[in-house]
């Protein structure tokens, strides 16, 4: 279970990053800041674990 499990969560984080990253460009700002405090929050929740 935990080779097919870790790809697919790799492939999850690989493009829900490039979404972030995406929605960073195109709204930068107010929308920027909270979209880097939710990236934030998702890394320290990962790393809590």
């Amino acid at each position: 279970m935990e080779t097919p499990l870790k790809g697919l969560l790799f492939i999850l984080a690989v493009a829900g990053i490039s979404a972030i990253l995406y929605l960073f460009i195109l709204f930068p700002g107010i929308s920027g800041v909270a979209v880097a405090l939710m990236l934030g929050a998702f890394i320290l929740r990962q790393g809590s674990r």
